[in-house]
């Protein structure tokens, strides 16, 4: 076995990540007053200027199998086409476990019919 060296070595903050750490803390004190307070992801959508304006997260409904089935996988791909389609968009972000995101690379590497 050879020894490792750890070194720790300065590395200057991000110039906005005070503003980001700011915005966190208004939105923990909002959370405490308010129930009707977004979670994190919307409501620095909220507060966010940009060229996209609001942005809309939203999640999928449940599938009533085991999650790393391919038929679920497949069927995951399948409505997050359709939900692409229906929002008039060529692209949609899918997010899934290490597990899923394997057999959804395989579905798509492998061409399976969507």
């Amino acid at each position: 076995m050879t020894s490792f060296n750890y070194e720790v070595k300065y590395m200057a903050e991000p110039s906005h990540l005070t503003l980001v750490q700011y915005r966190y803390l208004f939105w923990m004190m909002n959370l405490s007053v308010s129930p009707n307070v977004p979670t994190w992801d919307g409501w620095n959508s909220l507060i966010t200027p940009g060229p996209l304006g609001k942005q809309r997260i939203g999640y999928m409904e449940n599938i009533n199998l085991p999650p790393i089935s391919l038929d679920v996988v497949v069927q995951t791909l399948k409505q997050s086409r359709r939900v692409a389609k229906e929002c008039q968009q060529q692209y949609v972000i899918v997010t899934h476990d290490l597990a899923m995101a394997k057999l959804a690379m395989h579905v798509q590497y492998t061409e399976v019919p969507l």
